[in-house]
């Protein structure tokens, strides 16, 4: 929005003035443009974030089922 803003002002703008407003027009895009990258990537953790949440359960009844297959076998008779 900003940009669109920006570059509207340096069309109706004299030849100083437009160079002003085609260089806040730049860094306002590249002010956008750290900020979406920023949201981007704190998205990417949080869904990494969410994902480890939901595998831990079923990491932990994996344990409990090979806890559950070890004590059920009868290692000992097996023994020589």
């Amino acid at each position: 929005m900003l940009l669109i803003g920006f570059v509207v002002a340096a069309v109706q703008a004299e030849k100083t003035a437009a160079a002003v407003a085609g260089a806040l027009g730049a860094v306002a895009a590249a002010l956008a443009a750290f900020v979406s990258r920023t949201f981007v990537k704190s998205q990417e953790s949080a869904a990494e974030h969410l994902k480890a949440c939901f595998d831990q359960p079923l990491e932990f009844s994996r344990h409990l089922a090979a806890e559950r297959l070890l004590h059920s076998a009868d290692l000992r008779s097996a023994a020589p």
